[in-house]
């Protein structure tokens, strides 16, 4: 994995699935856990400005991170930023391969504009952390439960992986199990 990679929907969800299995998770994902398996810490705090999480990677021979979450912010939406935390982590830093050129993941206004792949790496890290919650399989069976009459009831299917109803909805989009301009 590499900070300069371009992943396609597979290879985000290969990713994803790597992680699950070395983790051993089971859903829904207790995320704590799998940042403790890599060697990170979660902070739960209040945050300046208006992020909702960010990745701190610390140097040393032993290379760790920490990830900070806005504690004011619900719990599925607190899931989904970890794991969106996770994604950049993974897929646009060195540090699954020890090789760490930078101290911090920047994901800050400034670096946005001056960033043209900014765009890119946040649908990447979204698509992570929806894969990462919500495995392509699990998922399709989940949508085959909820289901009747050809409606998807949001709120149970979203209830089984612990995120909000809109989260579950992006994913079965992606995934085109749904319309993205149905609501």
């Amino acid at each position: 994995m590499s900070e300069n990679t371009r992943y396609t929907n597979a290879g985000i969800d290969q990713v994803a699935d790597l992680v699950r299995k070395v983790c051993g998770l089971e859903i829904p994902l207790d995320l704590d856990k799998v940042v403790l398996n890599l060697g990170g810490t979660v902070i739960y705090e209040n945050i300046d400005g208006q992020i909702s999480g960010k990745c701190e990677v610390h140097l040393g021979s032993q290379p760790k991170f920490t990830i900070r979450i806005q504690q004011s912010e619900s719990v599925t939406r607190q899931r989904f930023t970890l794991a969106h935390e996770l994604g950049h982590l993974l897929l646009h830093t060195k540090f699954g391969n020890r090789k760490i050129q930078q101290e911090e993941y920047h994901d800050d206004v400034f670096h946005r504009s001056q960033n043209h792949d900014y765009c890119r790496e946040e649908q990447e890290a979204n698509r992570f952390a929806a894969s990462l919650l919500m495995p392509r399989d699990l998922f399709l069976d989940a949508v085959a439960r909820n289901s009747k009459d050809g409606a998807c009831d949001l709120s149970k299917l979203a209830e089984e992986f612990n995120v909000s109803p809109q989260a579950a909805r992006t994913r079965g989009c992606y995934l085109g199990m749904f319309r993205w301009h149905e609501q």
